[in-house]
């Protein structure tokens, strides 16, 4: 299945810390529904967390975390 990296926030948290980067923080983890449909679990990347809101388009980019592994987040859509 393709996705066209686009979705809104159907709800989210921010936590202060990371549980992974001790120098990260604060946090966005959200749901975000595609405009598929489907839901997903994922970061909201932005230099303003407490900025995000439900409803707001977010578009899908990676993050590598290590050599091996990159991470699907997604940021604020403009």
């Amino acid at each position: 299945m393709l996705f066209r990296s686009k979705g809104t926030v159907h709800t989210f948290t921010v936590a202060e810390k990371s549980l992974y980067d001790d120098d990260e923080g604060p946090v966005v983890v959200a749901l975000i529904e595609l405009e598929e449909g489907a839901m997903m679990t994922s970061n909201i990347m932005t230099n303003d967390p407490y900025g995000v809101s439900i409803g707001m388009p977010v578009k899908l980019t990676y993050r590598p975390v290590s050599e091996d592994i990159t991470l699907p987040v997604f940021e604020v859509a403009e």
